[in-house]
């Protein structure tokens, strides 16, 4: 079962797929955390973050080394959970949000969540992290813009191939996740 979470920077997705990857085989359960987005860094020297910004050629390798990396992951884990990312706002004056990667990368995986975290709480932690490039100019206002872009985008993609986008939100969204999955209703 591949699982994706999605979210902003910073909205807790690394620390969720952690928690639940913990817990689950800390009782037997096995499961994997993996990075797509690291994946892709690790696989492609030509990599620029937007993967439709590369070569088709090297797009379509990228693509299908993911893939089989998460096909030999699922035959060792019954459950895969990957921290992924939708978009990313352009470094236009209005801070488009614009997808990361095609379409069709997001339609692998078996379930779907949303990080729904308050934008406070994301620009918060923003400003409290050192290392994040270009993250220090967003107001709640674009930070809101974008959350509400990708999970509008993301529930669109997904009714289109007859899957749900869930949100993940109040105060403990690991639980929300490993009630889900101890529960086995996926």
């Amino acid at each position: 079962m591949l699982i994706a979470v999605y979210g902003l920077p910073r909205s807790g997705k690394t620390f969720l797929c952690n928690e639940v990857e913990n817990n689950l085989n800390s009782v037997g359960k096995r499961c994997k955390h993996l990075k797509p987005s690291k994946m892709i860094k690790d696989i492609s020297v030509l990599y620029t973050f937007k993967l439709p910004c590369v070569p088709h050629d090297e797009q379509s390798r990228i693509i299908d080394n993911i893939y089989e990396q998460l096909r030999l992951a699922e035959q060792e884990y019954p459950t895969v959970i990957l921290d992924c990312h939708y978009a990313y706002p352009d470094k236009d004056k209005y801070k488009t949000p614009t997808p990361v990667y095609n379409q069709h990368f997001h339609e692998i995986y078996d379930k779907y969540y949303y990080m729904d975290t308050d934008v406070s709480l994301i620009m918060q932690r923003m400003k409290q992290t050192n290392g994040i490039k270009d993250n220090y100019d967003y107001t709640l206002n674009d930070l809101q813009r974008w959350k509400q872009f990708e999970i509008l985008d993301l529930t669109e993609i997904l009714h289109n191939i007859n899957k749900k986008l869930n949100l993940l939100s109040g105060n403990n969204p690991i639980d929300q996740l490993l009630e889900v999955l101890q529960g086995g209703n996926i």
